[in-house]
């Protein structure tokens, strides 16, 4: 609830971080008009943050559970996590989201010299990325995956590495 708007209004991540809905062509579009108002400052590109998170499911609908598995946590946290315990069809990775992203790609393709790096969360990591950047959609992404690698253990890094290459 946002006392000064008088409104609710639907966040996923921190309560001063609202969500945008991508699926109203006015928010759409000025979002692509904030986007080439940087670049005609200069700047070369932009990391688009939760970028799988920003199109939403119409209908608003809950992800179903996943049966309970030692370990469901997700590689930020080491305890367990509700999050980890969704099978997540509804919340993110819509296939809308490849029109949006050849869109940006499109505006991108206008001021030379210029990238989009997109933030990936997904149970399937490696193929978001991939599926995110190829056909004319954005330039690159990264991942967490890394992130829950025991330190100096030359082993996990190659087998990630190696999963990432035989994709």
């Amino acid at each position: 609830w946002d006392p000064e708007a008088g409104a609710y209004f639907w966040h996923r991540f921190f309560s001063h971080q609202p969500d945008l809905n991508y699926d109203n062509p006015q928010v759409y579009w000025a979002m692509v008009q904030v986007m080439r108002r940087w670049l005609d400052f200069g700047v070369d590109g932009f990391r688009l943050d939760a970028l799988n998170f920003s199109i939403h499911d119409k209908q608003l609908r809950n992800n179903p559970g996943k049966p309970r598995q030692e370990g469901m946590k997700t590689a930020q946290l080491d305890f367990l996590d509700p999050y980890a315990m969704q099978q997540h069809i509804y919340d993110k990775s819509q296939p809308e989201m490849l029109v949006y992203l050849q869109r940006v790609r499109a505006l991108l393709e206008e001021y030379p010299g210029t990238m989009a790096l997109g933030e990936i969360g997904d149970d399937d990591e490696v193929g978001r990325a991939i599926e995110y950047s190829t056909d004319n959609r954005i330039h690159t992404c990264y991942n967490f995956q890394m992130i829950g690698v025991e330190p100096r253990n030359p082993a996990a890094l190659r087998g990630i590495v190696e999963h990432f290459e035989g994709r």
